[in-house]
């Protein structure tokens, strides 16, 4: 057997960066809020989204995002829990256009969609076809 390559690439981050007792522990002290991403993003290659699971980011926030991580960062944005809890995927085409077309404005810093589902949802087929 020849020797292979290791052709995937590995993503590491955490769940979140934005945490106030990060502060002198991870950040330093000095530095402002504003500029943790930048920061977090030296030293990590991803990140997932949870505010997004609450509440939908405004453009500029996601276009800020876009603009204060490097080229190759990726962002695991968690799906809105109106879709996933509330709406339970049904009838979700226009609330899931317009999550969508926030978080395409990560542009090509957009990673994988997190579909958190309640613990109590059954599989449900019809639900699964229709989504």
């Amino acid at each position: 057997m020849g020797k292979q390559h290791l052709t995937s690439k590995y993503f590491v981050g955490t769940s979140g960066w934005h945490y106030e007792h990060w502060r002198g522990l991870y950040y330093p002290v000095e530095l402002a809020k504003p500029k943790w991403l930048k920061f977090y993003s030296k030293q990590f290659n991803t990140v997932e989204l949870n505010n997004s699971f609450y509440h939908l980011p405004t453009e500029k926030v996601f276009i800020t995002w876009r603009e204060s991580s490097p080229e190759n960062f990726v962002f695991a944005v968690k799906v809105s829990r109106f879709i996933t809890h509330i709406k339970k995927l049904r009838n979700i085409g226009s609330v899931l256009d317009n999550f969508l077309s926030r978080a395409c404005l990560l542009q090509n810093k957009l990673g994988p969609l997190l579909y958190q589902l309640p613990p109590n949802m059954k599989r449900n087929d019809e639900v699964l076809e229709s989504f």
